[in-house]
């Protein structure tokens, strides 16, 4: 027989029917023949015959009348049965709630329809080739899940098309179909499993070995349970989302905290049963957040995705590894010996970030700080283990980041010294304990002040004046320094305003952003308005930004450099020398000046590489037309070599250390006495 989608007939056999018309066709056609032929056999006489034919269709009619009457009562002792058993079937399943409704459906349909198997089966992949049953019954009994491909399969063919499907002699039309094969089944009744959006979820069938007992009967409970099943099987869906999104990082589909500390707590009951070591790594990505806020939280999660990827692959079979959230990871490692086993996958762990992470077009570089903590030793419950995990990877942060740290109990005090710090730090704004010093500027070829640097200090009212290095990272972390930096940048503004209402020259006044602080968009609206709230020219507003921001994101970087210096403030680099130190690089950005770091400056004279490089970068600088200042100027010799190599500002302790700005308003008032003076005698 050819196969056509004709062969899959949305009706079965009448049964019983068919067999009570053929019962009564039988009837009649034995009353012809007894009405015709019996008479004329015992006798002659026709009017004899003509009698006993009358008798003959008296009884027959009896008979037939009894034998009908006993096939139909038959038939609808049989369709009682039939309902009585439906409508348990409908009672059962309908009662049936939560993991039972699967069970106990495909046990009915097994049941009702005579079945040998009936399966509830779900998509298992997200190509949806593959299914898995939910709940499986045969031979009496529920089954184990299974799964099966559906290509090649009256499945498959009902999913595709979405509607109910019969199928005779099943393995003669699906020869591929190896789930009939190993369930040695040649029937099949099955419907898929929609929502009420048209989605398809699943499918749900029947099967024999031979022709169902009760075919129709399955069709109409399929057709009947379909859309209840697909209503259970979407909410087991919804529900295995909302576990999923409970348990594991929508993002990187690592575990998170939840199921880090869930897994974590019987390993660390069975490792001190067996008086055996674990350490769990707590991992921060350094200065992530200057790349989320550069390039936008759509690269940023691309590279969390590609950091998780590597440091998944870094690790050995049987350790765990989890999001917390943000650029934080927990790493669980097991089979230690030592230590120093722990450190050992802790170097291979930030060797697999050195690479550059090439993300859409960005090459990007991460580094991490992590901090270690070793159970028992440290700790043998979840919350104690990873706080002092927390602990020691602050202290690698401390430690210059892109390292590891062990924990060590005095890191506990330091942690909650630092963590009250930072609460002071918060309200240190509001109770107006921040304060600036400025430090001059002075023309190479003489001992006028040419303009001044803000920088920030805060008079703790309990621990006196804290330098900036103390607390700047701090506020780096916890975003306070964007507030923090708006507050700087308004008062050094309005004290260069102070000055000039005291009759004093115009000076101009240097103001250090902080990586996140130029990164905010509205930067040059901030700047704009404070220009506008003070009233300082434009021209007297230098603001400092460092190598690693400009190299951040090159495109971004240089439409906010555009947008502030069309506002008419100077930019120059801070720090130059301690980054990228390419100055073909800074020929793209709209730049005023460069600040020669400290760091080579100290070492002139000294060391002849530090020699040769402020030489260079002086001359070089000057071919791209920017201005060369020098920080950290203590030795008149230092002062007299970059004389002599043309470097147009410096600073430094050997004029003077940061001040207040009152001792600013002195020296200059000081200054134009003294030119007051010169120029009276000339």
């Amino acid at each position: 027989m050819k196969f056509t989608l004709s062969r899959l007939r949305p009706y079965g056999s009448p049964g019983l029917i068919r067999r009570i018309v053929a019962v009564y066709v039988g009837l009649g056609i034995l009353w012809i023949l007894s009405s015709n032929y019996l008479p004329r056999f015992f006798y002659e006489d026709s009017t004899q015959q003509a009698r006993l034919e009358i008798v003959f269709d008296i009884l027959l009619v009896i008979l037939s009348s009894f034998a009908l009457a006993w096939f139909v009562g038959r038939f609808f002792r049989a369709l009682n049965a039939q309902q009585d058993e439906f409508y348990r079937m409908i009672r059962d399943v309908g009662s049936a709630r939560g993991s039972d409704f699967f069970a106990t459906l495909v046990r009915s349909l097994s049941e009702i329809a005579g079945a040998d198997y009936a399966f509830v089966a779900r998509f298992s992949d997200e190509s949806e080739r593959r299914v898995r049953t939910v709940a499986a019954f045969g031979h009496g009994q529920l089954l184990e899940n299974f799964e099966f491909e559906l290509e090649g399969t009256p499945c498959g063919i009902a999913v595709k098309q979405g509607r109910e499907l019969v199928v005779d002699q099943l393995r003669q039309f699906f020869p591929m179909d190896h789930l009939a094969e190993q369930l040695d089944v040649d029937s099949y009744v099955g419907i898929a499993l929609t929502d009420c959006s048209g989605k398809v979820h699943g499918v749900m069938a029947v099967t024999g070995k031979g022709p169902l007992q009760k075919q129709r009967l399955a069709e109409a409970m399929l057709e009947l349970f379909a859309v209840r099943a697909a209503a259970a099987l979407e909410g087991m869906l919804s529900r295995e989302a909302v576990d999923y999104l409970s348990l594991y990082d929508s993002l990187t589909g690592l575990p998170n905290r939840r199921m880090f500390a869930e897994q974590l707590a019987p390993i660390l009951v069975q490792a001190r049963k067996h008086s055996e070591i674990r350490a769990v790594l707590f991992l921060d990505l350094d200065r992530f957040k200057n790349i989320n806020d550069s390039l936008g939280h759509a690269i940023g999660d691309l590279l969390l995705k590609a950091v998780a990827t590597r440091l998944t692959r870094s690790l050995r079979h049987g350790d765990l590894i989890a999001r917390l959230g943000g650029d934080e990871f927990m790493i669980l490692l097991q089979g230690l010996t030592n230590k120093q086993d722990a450190a050992k996958i802790a170097v291979k762990v930030l060797d697999s970030l050195r690479p550059p992470f090439k993300i859409q077009g960005h090459d990007l570089h991460v580094a991490s700080s992590i901090g270690i903590a070793i159970s028992p030793e440290d700790g043998d419950d979840v919350d104690t283990l990873l706080k002092n995990a927390d602990t020691a990877m602050n202290r690698a942060k401390e430690m210059g980041r892109n390292n590891y740290q062990f924990f060590a109990v005095e890191m506990s005090d330091v942690s909650i010294t630092r963590l009250g710090l930072e609460n002071d730090l918060r309200k240190a704004l509001e109770r107006q304990e921040l304060v600036l010093y400025y430090q001059p500027q002075y023309f190479m070829d003489s001992e006028r002040i040419n303009g001044v640097e803000a920088l920030l200090r805060w008079n703790h009212p309990k621990r006196g004046m804290i330098p900036p290095g103390d607390f700047i990272p701090m506020a780096e972390e916890t975003g306070l320094i964007v507030p923090i930096g708006s507050w700087v940048l308004r008062t050094a503004c309005e004290q260069c305003m102070a000055w000039q209402h005291a009759g004093l020259a115009p000076i101009r006044v240097a103001v250090n952003l902080s990586a996140r602080q130029f990164h905010q968009q509205d930067l040059p609206d901030v700047v704009a308005g404070i220009l506008q709230e003070t009233g300082i020219d434009p021209e007297c507003l230098e603001l400092e930004i460092t190598e690693s921001i400009l190299m951040q994101n090159m495109e971004t970087t240089v439409d906010q450099l555009v947008r502030l210096m069309s506002l008419g403030v100077k930019i120059s680099i801070d720090d130059f020398g301690t980054g990228y130190s390419s100055l073909n690089y800074l020929k793209r950005f709209p730049l005023h000046a460069l600040k020669i770091d400290r760091s080579f400056v100290k070492d002139i004279g000294e060391d002849s590489d530090d020699t040769s490089i402020v030489s260079a970068v002086i001359a070089l600088a000057h071919t791209l037309s920017l201005e060369v200042v020098a920080e950290g100027v203590e030795t008149e010799a230092q002062r007299q070599f970059l004389r002599d190599q043309n470097c147009d500002r410096y600073q430094g302790f050997l004029m003077s250390r940061p001040v207040p700005a009152e001792r600013i308003r002195e020296m200059l008032v000081e200054r134009s006495a003294a030119d007051c003076e010169v120029a009276a005698n000339v």
